[in-house]
């Protein structure tokens, strides 16, 4: 742990059993299936701050399409952390809706440290393995024994997995766990400075509540389901997973555990030798796989700010999937070194009025004019044309 941990933090875990933690002052609310429980002090810290890119590249956050004024508003998200080459563990409520469907069109982006930051660009999830006891409809406690599950990610375009990029944590199956020196990393959605700040916490105990279930006193919120329960092995000089965290209930965080069955079957998945029926039978728990959908007739419209110094300001006009309408986004800003994915349209032609000097002069050319809302003028565009579906992302540099 401490070859890790930056200089300057505390390099060992200190924490007392449960019982102390009844002598904190808790905040937060009892939602069922929900993360909004800090337990005491906010001990939540920026990986940027203190830990090790070595560590917290392998944890990224699954992206699932949401939009509004051509904004992404995909606000609380999960957390997900690599396994293997192309595989990340995570939270089954990540790949479900409220009502109980499975969600399509889900990214991965490993290694985000904030908002529209795509260091490594973003992977397809493709396919999911979770325990046909989970139940997606379910605000019960006893839903945290079967909230895991197994993604499985498509090659970007260079052929290449998000383990590639970044490698991957172990993992370990135990029948009976009490850590004492548990590390947790993911996204909370609380946070002031941003919804998708990535954050780790240290000094957190978890214990075994039944074989599939653990209580743990990390704080947590939304955003951080489905993020590692990670302890640390002397003996091998090694992190390694051993649950996932899922959900909170009357001010208490629980995670679902990866017990030595549930290793068995991690390790089926991620030799290609899974069968729901060999999981029932050899491993005493049936586990079910589900395909992912991408929309394979989207053009997916990122940007990239490439100016050291300067916001990138920008809006598009660009024609609406279903509705079929010709709508001006507002003036977005997209900060220094991050990308953003503003729209999808099944239209290959749009528009762009982009610039980092706040108007007083523009990146694009004024090859049409469109009303711009939130400044409330009329701007040049300049149209943009793209032969392919998928990702297309535009640079810019200053002004």
């Amino acid at each position: 742990m401490k070859s890790l941990l930056k200089a300057g933090l505390l390099l060992c875990f200190s924490v007392g059993v449960f019982s102390s933690c009844s002598e904190k002052n808790h905040s937060g609310a009892s939602e069922g299936q929900t993360l909004k429980s800090i337990i005491g002090r906010d001990d939540r810290r920026a990986t940027d701050s203190g830990i090790d890119n070595r560590l917290s590249n392998k944890v990224g956050w699954p992206q699932k399409p949401n939009f509004n004024n051509g904004v992404e508003r995909s606000g609380e998200g999960c957390t997900a952390t690599m396994i293997s080459q192309r595989h990340a563990i995570t939270a089954a409520h990540c790949l479900h809706h409220s009502s109980g469907s499975y969600v399509n069109g889900i990214y991965f982006v490993p290694a985000m440290k904030t908002d529209n930051d795509m260091p490594h660009g973003r992977f397809h999830v493709i396919k999911s393995y979770f325990p046909r006891s989970y139940n997606s409809s379910s605000r019960a406690r006893s839903n945290s024994e079967n909230d895991i599950a197994i993604i499985e990610f498509g090659a970007n375009s260079n052929g290449r997995f998000p383990g590639d990029y970044v490698g991957y944590m172990s993992y370990l199956g135990q029948d009976r766990v009490t850590s004492d020196e548990t590390l947790t990393i993911g996204y909370p959605g609380d946070r002031s400075e941003s919804s998708h700040v990535q954050h780790y916490q240290t000094d957190c105990r978890s214990v075994d509540v039944n074989g599939h279930m653990l209580e743990f006193d990390c704080d947590a919120t939304q955003g951080q389901s489905g993020g590692p329960l990670i302890g640390y092995s002397e003996s091998r000089n090694r992190y390694y997973i051993y649950g996932v965290i899922s959900s909170s209930f009357d001010h208490r965080n629980y995670g679902t555990q990866l017990n030595i069955n549930r290793h068995r079957i991690v390790e089926m998945i991620l030799s290609g030798s899974f069968s729901s029926q060999n999981s029932a039978l050899q491993h005493n728990e049936e586990w079910v796989t589900q395909d992912h959908r991408m929309s394979v007739r989207t053009v997916n419209m990122l940007f990239r700010n490439n100016c050291s110094s300067r916001d990138l300001q920008l809006a598009i006009h660009y024609q609406q999937m279903g509705t079929g309408n010709w709508v001006t986004t507002d003036l977005i800003a997209i900060p220094s070194g991050q990308t953003g994915e503003i729209a999808r349209s099944e239209n290959g032609s749009y528009y762009v009025a982009a610039t980092t000097d706040r108007g007083r002069s523009w990146l694009t050319r004024a090859d049409h004019s469109f009303h711009v809302s939130n400044v409330n003028r009329d701007l040049g565009f300049q149209r943009i044309n793209v032969s392919s579906y998928g990702d297309h992302i535009q640079s810019f540099n200053c002004n």
